[in-house]
């Protein structure tokens, strides 16, 4: 009897939902309606969803759309308030602007209601630190991650061994120009990096903050003024200017993503700095002509520091969800680690947002891939801990601003501009988009 009574007490005394699951099938019969871009994470989810109408009821209708598009779309239906999507694609960029003009429900309201959260499948705690503040505004959470993007240098540890160059020297940006120069022959450029207008600043960044340069004067005092034509952004920029106008494939001024792996895969480089998600792409078996020859480093640093590229793609929940329960029931199960692991076994996505599936022997084993150099998950899982959620602005209008200051960037590659005039070109738009918007007087 004592046995019994203490068991009891035991019970009493543990949180309710640790004591007694969720009911699952609650909302059996319902539907919940997604929009999110291509990109592999939601591609692979697909697949998935007979799972989650298994376990639950509920019927999940997923609308893909390419990015711009994607974009276009949620923003047009959130402004609308037309409630078409429960569940919103969410990247890093629009977190905060959607968040600000109240299109997005927070999430702790939904946590903490104890009938509807499964804390051992939210596992909030397990969602990597640095990328649930992407998700963030006003220290609310709005969103789960499931996407880690960051990029690393990829090198030709056959190369560099050949021309002499110890890896090691790839770690400072002098260091990293002068490998680049001396590597530029017989047919193999230096480096590729992304030149397009419209992607260039996802690798410029890190030359523009490591050499002590920055976008605004201080965006996380929220003080907005540009400061895009500083001594240190202008170096930044005529240094970049150069490497593409000397050291990089033809055409490299127009290279998006694609241009650069394909450089790479075709061993027609010796170095690139791209994205770590993209590392199973670059060392695809089928299409790779250098698989086993690569070396794996972070990006390298300068006065101003190491800056490596950061973002994340999350799921949020729309402020005028039909189906805002329900929703969230799916946002639980989609970003478990089990729905998680399951994915980036069975599919090309590593850029996983949760600690443990990243320590995981299944994970670690398929996506340690082959190198001559350098460890790629340690390279990638350190790049993601130093992530600066500001990499580049998340502020409405950035996407004007990161335009402009891509095509002055251009204008300074082909040599129509020094570096000096097209930086002051990008600090004019910038000032007439933030004028326009309200973040200046």
């Amino acid at each position: 009897m004592k046995k019994i009574i203490l068991s009891f007490l035991i019970i009493s005394f543990l949180p309710f939902s640790s004591a007694f699951a969720i009911d699952w099938k609650k909302y059996d019969g319902r539907e919940v309606n997604m929009i999110c871009m291509t990109i592999t994470w939601c591609n692979a989810l697909q697949d998935q969803l007979g799972k989650f109408k298994e376990k639950t009821g509920i019927t999940v209708n997923l609308d893909l759309f390419e990015e711009s598009a994607a974009h276009q779309k949620v923003r047009t239906e959130l402004a609308s308030g037309s409630g078409a999507y429960d569940v919103i694609w969410a990247q890093a960029n629009w977190t905060i602007p959607y968040a600000k003009q109240g299109f997005l429900s927070p999430l702790q309201p939904l946590i903490d209601n104890k009938d509807i959260t499964d804390d051992s499948t939210l596992a909030i705690d397990d969602l990597m630190s640095s990328l649930l503040g992407l998700m963030e505004y006003e220290n609310k959470l709005y969103g789960l991650p499931f996407f880690a993007a960051t990029i690393i240098t990829y090198y030709r540890a056959d190369l560099l061994e050949e021309a002499g160059i110890d890896p090691s020297q790839l770690e400072t940006i002098d260091g990293f120009y002068d490998a680049v120069k001396k590597l530029h022959k017989d047919g193999i450029a230096g480096v590729a990096m992304r030149g397009h207008p419209g992607e260039a600043s996802w690798h410029q960044t890190v030359f523009l903050k490591g050499l002590g340069g920055k976008y605004f004067e201080d965006v996380w005092g929220e003080n907005y003024q540009p400061t895009i034509n500083s001594p240190e952004a202008i170096k930044a920029a005529e240094l970049y200017a150069d490497i593409f106008a000397n050291y990089s494939p033809e055409g490299a001024v127009n290279f998006k993503y694609t241009d650069v792996v394909a450089a790479m895969q075709q061993g027609n480089v010796a170095i690139i700095m791209e994205g770590a998600p993209l590392g199973g792409l670059i060392n695809d078996p089928e299409k790779s002509t250098v698989r086993g020859k690569l070396g794996y480093m972070p990006v390298p640093k300068g006065p101003g520091g190491q800056h490596p590229a950061f973002t994340g793609h999350g799921l949020a929940l729309a402020a005028n969800a039909p189906n805002l329960e329900p929703a969230w029931l799916f946002l639980q199960w989609a970003l478990s680690k089990e729905i998680t692991l399951d994915i980036a076994l069975n599919s090309n996505h590593v850029a996983v947002s949760r600690d443990s599936v990243w320590e995981d022997p299944t994970f670690r084993e398929k996506w340690n891939l082959p190198g001559a150099g350098g460890d790629f998950l340690k390279s990638f899982q350190d790049s993601l801990n130093a992530g600066d959620a500001n990499y580049r602005p998340r502020i409405s209008g950035w996407g004007e601003i990161n335009m402009a200051y891509g095509e002055a960037l251009q204008k300074v590659m082909l040599g129509q501009l020094t570096g000096e005039e097209a930086m002051n070109e990008a600090q004019a738009k910038a000032l007439e988009v933030l004028k326009r918007l309200g973040y200046i007087n």
